[in-house]
């Protein structure tokens, strides 16, 4: 915001405080949403930095960076939901105390990812290693609800001081970061592993921005980043797509101006669906009573972009984050109410017809004895009736934390892991394209494609260079919880010349030849046999998460074998396998039958298996072997 934008704003306020009617107020006079603690001396805002996101939601509780007065540190805090007060993890994120986070949550693989860097007022500039921005990784176990800073990490990010940094992760499971610095738009990425980054560069296409200009990235259609910036000089928006494992060239990039039809300020904060839309909550620099001040920026999956008015500059909000409830069907703008801080408020739109009442919004965090509250905070997840929706924002006069929990109604249905592959059976190099089929609206996956390779997408691609049976593994994650689903020699990849024409479990002579057929063996200790009949028995095993350290293992046989005895093994650290307990098959719809067993998370790793006893024309059957991580 320029000069006389500041200017113009504050006689807002004053207009205001004398009873006009710039800056709307809420009739009542009362606290909103729950006080927490100091965070003095901090000086600076810790909920501030418009794009970033210090709260997320994981194991069903929310979480949040905070500062930590007594150690001078940022810490994990815990939101007790019942007494709605923030608990100290004892686990520190950054000890250094000038700084800001960007906090990005991984469901499926249990992977907390922040990013810290030491905050500037205007755009950032060359530092040393030690006030670089810094990429902290930890690893969250639900049976004692503690994070663990992972080995090898912190890593830098950049070596440079910045008003924002924001990070998220393309479908390869690169990370990206974007600043601004120097008056010019940076990005970065890591280049194999998690702790290995590139060298910082600006993003192509952008030109000279202001030294008050910042800029975000999300994520979106499954196979993009995208990079936000406003440009005060040119007063306009920008957005730039980078397809997901391209290089970096000009080539591998497209910008475009957004085009709202008003001037850009530097506010701004990005959320996508998963159909693949953009949505951007921005405010413009215009400083008339109706001119529109908030706007909703949102990219239609055919790039096209529409542009909706939250509010008018007679409003007085500021500082918009966006929030997407697609259970619902509902986005929530939240901005503060009052041009330079009052209290926080809302306004909610249907997704399917993007409209917004006039007016301030509803008031959801006021502290009535400081008029001051400013910069809400949330998550970059998607929020649902399972998660609420948690704002928290802060008291610059004060120095004190406040939040809000807002209920969103029924939690939705769980996650139920499934997936498709075609093709399923050729020759090397076989590229086999993958579909998350599972129920429940999953928002994160990891897939284990058996022979290494692994991807956080939704519908990945895999090429398979050897020959071999592989089985596949997919875990998908929303806020209602994690499943697991596991393929038992789901792919089979032959030599030149050798694959089976109909896929997996190909099985020679002709069908009611009599007899039973040979077990094929397939990687990693997995057998399918067949029944007398030539048909194939397919054993799958998954894994659900449980509450208090268990995990259920379930079992699916196909075709149906009521009344088998299926045995749960365990392998040692020798490599042997022992059985742990047996279960009688029950009959399912579709001619199979399952079974189930609900184990604790050790110490350590485990591996599990099904096995399936030798019967009447039937061979030994087992599952593909799945891990199940320590607790």
């Amino acid at each position: 915001m320029g000069v006389t934008s500041r200017i113009l704003a504050i006689l807002v306020v004053l207009v205001a405080a004398l009873g006009g009617a710039a800056a709307g107020a809420p009739a009542a006079s009362a606290d909103i949403g729950t006080e927490g603690f100091s965070y003095a001396p901090f000086t600076d805002s810790p909920t501030g930095s418009k794009p970033e996101s210090k709260l997320w939601f994981a194991d069903g509780q929310w979480w949040a960076s905070m500062y930590h007065t007594a150690s001078t540190d940022h810490r994990i805090f815990r939101l007790n939901r019942t007494s709605q007060a923030w608990a100290d993890t004892g686990v520190t994120l950054d000890d250094r105390p000038n700084t800001r986070a960007d906090t990005l949550w991984h469901a499926a693989s249990d992977k907390l990812y922040v990013a810290s860097h030491v905050w500037s007022r205007f755009s950032g500039s060359p530092a040393s290693a030690a006030n670089g921005a810094r990429l902290y990784r930890f690893s969250y176990d639900a049976a004692s609800d503690r994070y663990t800073a992972d080995a090898g990490f912190p890593v830098n990010i950049n070596s440079a001081t910045s008003e924002t940094l924001t990070i998220d992760q393309d479908s390869t499971g690169a990370l990206w970061a974007t600043w601004t610095q120097g008056g010019s738009v940076y990005v970065n990425h890591t280049t194999g592993s998690d702790s290995e980054w590139g060298t910082p560069y600006l993003v192509p296409g952008s030109t000279a921005v202001d030294a008050d200009d910042i800029s975000s990235l999300v994520h979106f259609g499954d196979d993009r980043i995208g990079v936000m910036w406003d440009n005060e000089v040119d007063t306009e928006t920008y957005f730039a797509v980078h397809g997901d494992g391209t290089g970096d060239g000009v080539a591998n990039w497209s910008v475009a101006t957004v085009p709202t039809g008003w001037h850009s300020d530097d506010h701004l904060n990005l959320k996508a669906d998963s159909a693949g839309r953009v949505y951007a909550a921005t405010k413009t620099s215009d400083t008339f009573g109706s001119q529109p001040l908030i706007l909703l920026n949102v990219r239609a999956t055919t790039g096209l972009w529409s542009t909706y008015f939250v509010s008018r500059y007679s409003d007085a909000h500021t500082r918009p984050i966006v929030q997407i409830d697609e259970q619902h069907g509902v986005i929530h703008v939240i901005m503060t109410c009052g041009s330079t801080g009052g209290y926080i408020c809302e306004k909610t739109s249907p997704m399917g017809s993007i409209s917004f009442d006039s007016g301030s919004g509803t008031a959801i965090i006021r502290d009535d004895s400081s008029s001051e509250i400013n910069d809400a905070t949330s998550t970059k997840q998607e929020v649902n009736g399972a998660t609420g929706l948690v704002v928290m924002a802060n008291n610059p006069v004060t120095d004190v934390y406040w939040h809000t929990d807002l209920s969103l109604g029924a939690a939705p249905a769980p996650v139920s892991a499934d997936f498709t592959a075609t093709p399923t059976s050729g020759e090397p190099p076989l590229s086999v394209a993958f579909r998350d089929a599972s129920t429940g609206t999953p928002t994160s996956w990891r897939w284990s494609f058996g022979d290494g390779g692994t991807s956080i997408a939704r519908n990945p691609s895999h090429a398979y260079a050897a020959a071999g049976t592989y089985a596949v593994s997919l875990t998908a994650a929303n806020a209602a919880g994690t499943d697991t689903r596991a393929k038992t020699g789901l792919i089979t990849v032959g030599a030149p010349g050798t694959a089976p024409a109909d896929g997996v479990g190909a099985t020679t002579g002709s069908p009611g030849g009599g007899g039973s057929r040979p077990a094929i063996t397939t990687p990693g200790g997995a057998v399918l046999g067949a029944t007398a009949l030539g048909r194939r028995i397919s054993v799958t095993l998954r894994k659900t998460r449980l509450r208090r350290g268990r995990v259920r293992l379930s079992s699916t046989v196909t075709p149906r074998l009521s009344g088998v005895v299926a045995s749960l093994q365990r392998r040692d650290r020798k490599g042997r396998w022992s059985t742990l307990r047996r279960a009688r098959l029950l009959p399912l719809s579709g001619g199979r039958s399952r079974c189930a067993f609900v184990v604790a998370r050790r110490s350590r790793s485990a591996s599990y298996r099904i096995v399936l006893p030798a019967g009447s024309g039937r061979p030994r059957a087992l599952s593909a072997v799945l891990e199940v991580a320590r607790r």
